[in-house]
């Protein structure tokens, strides 16, 4: 029989979106769980503040991914109260956009914060902020080495992602406009807002492809 200091050390209790399998909550929450680990899922729209407290008491840790503004004061509550160390991370740029004002939410303030913004660490340390740069992981499961497919014949780069993206953020399609008039026809994006460029004509289509793109982690 486990002690409780056994059980502490393998679990943790995380707020989240499980709701979908491709998010980067559930990847990461069965990563842990691939590792031994009982991760105890909270879902984070609907956080209900005096259950996950007592889910905390047997913990090794709180682990939160994605701010959610409409919960924030249940999550800060939660936060005040729990006795283990707080977790947060976001794959998402704040710096610069209209959003940097949440950065002064006290949900910033857990005892790790981890993002995959590497350049402003500065502007962490100045909002008193523990950060630390964590570079976006892929699922071990979607790392294989597939079967060539025709479709993508004398295509040298594919673009996994959206054309149209944050309206703060229009670097993307300098991006992808720079890769089809360097690479033209050996150049394809696939994407939910699909863009393609044939003979020097702009054509916007939908492909039914949208589970392999905008979740991976290639912000």
């Amino acid at each position: 029989m486990q002690s409780t200091k056994e059980k502490q050390r393998n679990k943790i209790v995380y707020i989240g979106n499980f709701r979908q399998w491709w998010t980067n909550e559930s990847y990461i929450a069965k990563t842990f769980e691939n590792l031994g680990w009982e991760v105890q899922r909270v879902q984070g729209d609907e956080i209900n503040p005096e259950d996950t407290i007592a889910k905390c008491k047997n913990a090794k840790f709180l682990l939160w991914t994605k701010y959610y503004r409409e919960k924030k004061d249940l999550i800060e509550k939660v936060l005040s109260k729990i006795k283990i160390p707080s977790i947060f991370w976001h794959s998402d740029l704040y710096f610069g956009l209209q959003r940097e004002e949440e950065l002064k939410s006290k949900c910033w303030k857990c005892d790790y914060v981890f993002t995959t913004d590497g350049g402003h660490q500065k502007e962490f340390k100045k909002l008193e902020i523990n950060h630390y740069f964590l570079s976006s992981g892929v699922y071990k499961k979607d790392c294989y080495l597939g079967e060539k497919d025709k479709k993508w014949g004398g295509k040298d780069i594919v673009f996994l992602g959206s054309y149209y993206y944050h309206p703060e953020w229009q670097y993307r399609k300098v991006l992808i406009e720079w890769l089809h008039k360097t690479y033209k026809d050996r150049f394809v994006l696939v994407g939910a807002d699909q863009v393609y460029f044939i003979k020097g004509r702009l054509m916007l289509t939908y492909l039914l492809c949208q589970e392999d793109t905008e979740d991976c982690a290639c912000h």
